[in-house]
């Protein structure tokens, strides 16, 4: 009796852009189960990037596939890219004559759009051929877990208000479940009015995963120093106003804001890289028609977290520093003093049509401490919050169970209140 024939499987392989490398083995006929090795190899000209279909790993090449059933796997291929060499390292420059992200703006690698002189590496927004060309750069490597730091001169705090400037890590979400994204932003998001002019943020965005803050500037020294701690349980986002290092770490009085996260996963390092970028917001031309230039004056890395200077204690005290117009999308900001800040937190309340109610949730009622002090919450989560006349903001120990209120008749009396604060709108 002739044996059973052995089930087969397809497997189809492409590559993209056409004519940009090639695929080994090629397309046929496979046993089914078998696990299959591929090879991308790039013509002149391209790179590998990453593949596309259920191989086991889209960034690395070599890579390998288990046919459980008919496949098609497509390895993409980029071109090769200028670099430029600034802070002892090498970065790719990204051009693009199509539309891209961000912003879906042109970028250039022209020689006056990305620059290395003596003050550091130049982003340019320059205006050809009747349209604006934005300016990108980013590491030829993933630097990993552990102690960034970048220095900024200027002031990048009078961006025209249609401009970003990006400074953060990134991979490609064709390539990682997250996009690996740590932002320093400095921009106003098109809004001259808007009161705050930077951010620190996480992406892919979630509720809380963003910081705005004011950054000002003195004519007499324009610089800012930007540090980010990436750690396996915590990311930490920290500015300072002067031109500082990993070596030399600036006073805790030159502090302008920080921020640490550590309410969610936190994604491990592997092909994400750290950007700068000068871009428009939405296409949008700068509002007063003038090219710009930012200049990035240091950049490093070490796998050490360093040990910031912190301020002495003082007396528990708690104010409010902003209160969002109605129906803005801004939160309700704050500073604490003289608490450790991890061991303490702040509760909001606000005033309705005469009652008060607890935010920024029920389910969430206490607001964390940054490590500076600052605090932010959203005041604003019920379409009848706009109508808020009051906020009230208590400063307690974490374990402090303050009333709900559902809304409470009374003033809340909270127990253990070491400081509290009141702002009318």
């Amino acid at each position: 009796m002739p044996g059973a024939a052995t089930q087969k499987y397809s497997l189809s392989t492409s590559v993209s852009p056409s004519g940009a490398g090639s695929v080994s083995p090629a397309s046929g006929l496979y046993d089914a189960w078998t696990t299959i090795t591929l090879t991308a190899a790039a013509n002149t000209g391209f790179v590998f990037d990453y593949w596309v279909g259920n191989v086991s790993d889209a960034g690395s090449n070599p890579t390998e596939i288990a046919l459980s059933q008919n496949e098609s796997v497509q390895a993409v291929f980029a071109p090769k890219v200028k670099q430029i060499s600034f802070a002892g390292r090498q970065w790719f420059i990204k051009a693009s004559e199509t539309r891209a992200d961000p912003g879906q703006n042109f970028f250039s690698g022209a020689a006056d759009n990305v620059w290395v002189n003596g003050s550091g590496l130049n982003l340019a927004l320059r205006y050809r051929d009747n349209k604006y060309y934005c300016s990108e750069v980013y590491l030829d490597r993933s630097l990993g877990f552990g102690a960034y730091f970048f220095s900024l001169s200027g002031r990048v705090d009078l961006l025209d208000p249609n401009l970003v400037l990006g400074c953060f890590t990134w991979a490609d979400p064709q390539k990682a479940i997250w996009h690996k994204e740590f932002d320093f932003e400095f921009t106003k998001w098109g809004d001259p009015n808007n009161a705050t002019n930077a951010q620190f943020a996480i992406n892919p965005f979630y509720l809380g995963m963003v910081q705005r803050y004011l950054a000002n500037l003195p004519d007499s020294a324009p610089e800012l120093t930007c540090y980010l701690v990436w750690q396996p349980m915590y990311v930490e986002f920290r500015t300072y106003a002067g031109r500082y290092a990993l070596a030399s770490l600036p006073p805790a009085a030159n502090l302008i804001r920080s921020w640490r996260y550590d309410r969610e996963t936190i994604p491990a390092p592997s092909d994400e890289s750290f950007r700068f970028n000068l871009w428009l917001n939405n296409n949008l031309g700068p509002s007063d028609g003038q090219e710009a230039v930012a200049t990035v004056s240091d950049f490093g890395w070490q796998s050490a977290v360093p040990a910031f200077p912190v301020l002495p204690p003082a007396n528990p005290a708690i104010e409010i520093t902003y209160l969002p117009p109605a129906g803005s999308a801004n939160y309700l900001q704050g500073k604490a003093y003289g608490v450790d800040f991890s061991t303490h937190r702040v509760v909001a309340y606000i005033k309705v049509s005469g009652v008060w109610w607890i935010k920024p949730y029920l389910d969430q009622p206490l607001t964390a401490i940054d490590q500076d002090g600052a605090w932010s919450c959203d005041v604003e989560t019920d379409p009848g919050d706009v109508g808020l006349t009051e906020v009230l903001v208590h400063l307690i120990p974490a374990a402090a169970q303050p009333p709900l209120c559902l809304p409470c008749d009374a003033t809340p009396a909270v127990t253990g209140s070491l400081a509290q604060a009141t702002a009318a709108r």
